[in-house]
């Protein structure tokens, strides 16, 4: 199917930005077709190719993951199956006092990854000529064999749960489970030995100059695996820490027969690390996604153009899209002038939906396809002030849900904490104003408000002043950074809009007698870029 075709079906006049979310179902053309290259996260990953991929819900890892291959052969493998199956291998094998550390967990794990590199080999579309290969390496393709039709696509995933079945019937017949890695590499799947599938995999990715990449997408949520002072090692959490132990090993070798990337949500990301025994080396090779405004501006304006190409192609060609600016000068073109706020207050339409986001591209794209979707026509300032405010509005509930669905695994009782404190909170209050909120309502059974202030910091509902303007309060919040952020009595604290909206704090529920600023959280104004340091980490 050509660009065109394909982009007809994503880009409707409803929702003209696409999908706000790209999951595993979403086909690899499809989110290739709408990835935004103009950003310094996609030129880091070509030059670093991290091993592991964090960032928060809506954050671009699943597009990252999908897309930003550099000319390798994607390996895909689904997470819940191939967790579900290692943890089942894992339960099984402890009963018998088998997979007892990590190097152990990881040795499985690495079969697996091998089943699943030789499958997805069979599976074809890899750029080798079959009829190339000769008789010895195509042990490698009967390893990963799997009688299935050719419409199936799950041949990676699959063969590595069949090897692990395999791994354990062997061991649990073996008279002498504890020489665990020779025993493993007898495994046999199709009559091909694991030692032989492997030595003939690397010969093969040699010779024929194939990089493979497998990813693990999407490891969100694994309830079995956290209690409330942290990770608790049951089999899910052994083979957690099998993953970080084989994915941190293959990333140090200088020419590994295939490559590992795994994306984890940053929701979880600093209880799960718990699991890993040698973090500084499991860990070193981490890339956090983090956006800021401009980037956003760049990946919006160009969804829209393909859009307006479709849909409105006079329109389109009368874009000027050259200089430094052409993404929020495209954007802007179809917005008016300015949007009077809640609290009677004139701001730019950009800086006015942007501040309504935590700097996500899945909040971002959910906010501009509920102002522009539904247009029939696009010409300069043919979007209202009112279809404005009433799509940030709209969307503004959705992100903040979504927020909190996020962080429900870490803190289930998030949103009871903020439907207690935020309504009896003005957008801007002191550390004291927050104790005397949170206590009014609160009894002996909750958290402490230190607790529950850490909390709201983490999610991003809560954040410190830093400067006021003229139009708004400017704060800093927690999502801005890679480290915690720490409050104190002399600070002055701020809502986040969204979180503000979404529990009707004291100035939305009487915004005429509001004397506060809007909030503006740092960042979120492409006119200023507030001259914070490049929100982007990288852990060598």
């Amino acid at each position: 199917m050509k660009e065109e075709a394909l982009l007809a079906q994503i880009l409707t006049p409803q929702r003209p930005f696409g999908p706000a979310s790209i999951d595993d179902r979403v086909e690899r053309k499809v989110a290739i077709a709408l990835f935004d290259d103009n950003n310094e996260l996609e030129r880091l990953m070509r030059r670093v190719r991290p091993v592991f991929l964090l960032g928060r819900r809506g954050s671009g890892k699943t597009a990252f993951l999908k897309t930003r291959l550099n000319g390798a052969l994607a390996v895909d493998v689904s997470s819940p199956t191939i967790l579900a199956a290692m943890s089942n291998t894992i339960s099984e094998l402890q009963r018998y006092g088998v997979t007892r550390f990590a190097e152990e967990t990881a040795l499985l794990w690495d079969a697996a990854l091998t089943s699943a590199c030789c499958a997805r080999l069979w599976s074809g579309h890899v750029g080798i000529d079959v009829n190339t290969i000769d008789a010895w390496h195509q042990d490698a393709l009967v390893f990963g064999y799997l009688e299935r039709s050719p419409e199936y696509t799950n041949y990676a995933t699959e063969n590595a749960a069949r090897l692990l079945r395999a791994i354990r019937e062997a061991i649990l017949s073996s008279p002498d489970p504890a020489s665990l890695p020779s025993l493993i590499e007898e495994v046999s799947l199709n009559g091909v030995p694991l030692w032989r599938a492997r030595e003939v995999l690397r010969s093969l990715v040699v010779n024929h100059r194939v990089r493979m990449v497998v990813s693990i997408d999407s490891l969100e949520s694994y309830d079995s695996m956290l209690y409330s002072d942290g990770p608790l090692l049951t089999a899910e959490g052994a083979a957690l820490q099998g993953l970080f132990r084989i994915a941190g090993e293959i990333g140090r070798e200088p020419n590994p027969v295939f490559e590992v990337r795994v994306s984890f949500p940053a929701e979880v990301w600093y209880h799960y690390s718990k699991l890993s025994l040698n973090p500084l080396k499991d860990f070193d090779n981490c890339m956090l996604l983090h956006w800021n405004a401009g980037e956003l501006y760049s990946l919006l304006a160009t969804r829209l153009l393909k859009h307006l190409r479709l849909y409105h192609p006079t329109e389109y060609r009368r874009l000027d899209i050259r200089g430094s600016r052409w993404a929020p000068a495209v954007l802007s073109r179809y917005l008016p002038a300015y949007v009077t706020n809640a609290f009677g207050g004139k701001e730019r339409p950009l800086t006015y939906m942007m501040r309504h986001t935590q700097l996500l591209p899945r909040h971002a794209l959910t906010v501009f396809n509920h102002v522009f979707g539904g247009e029939e026509e696009l010409h300069p300032q043919s979007i209202t002030p009112k279809k404005v405010r009433d799509g940030v509005h709209s969307a503004e509930r959705i992100i903040a849900q979504e927020i909190i669905d996020a962080y429900g695994l870490v803190y289930p009782q998030l949103d009871e904490v903020c439907q207690r404190t935020i309504p009896r909170l003005e957008l801007s209050f002191t550390y004291s104003q927050f104790a005397e909120a949170y206590h009014e309502r609160s009894s002996s059974r909750d958290i402490q408000y230190q607790d529950a202030l850490e909390m709201l910091l983490e999610v991003g509902a809560i954040g410190a002043e830093a400067t006021t303007t003229s139009m708004y309060q400017k704060a800093d919040f927690e999502y801005l950074h890679v480290t915690r952020m720490l409050v104190g009595p002399t600070d002055t604290l701020c809502l986040h809009p969204l979180f503000a909206a979404k529990y009707r704090s004291v100035n939305y529920r009487n915004p005429d007698n509001s004397p506060h600023l809007p909030v503006l959280p740092l960042g979120s104004d492409f006119e200023s870029q507030d001259g914070f340091a490049r929100i982007l980490h990288l852990t060598r």
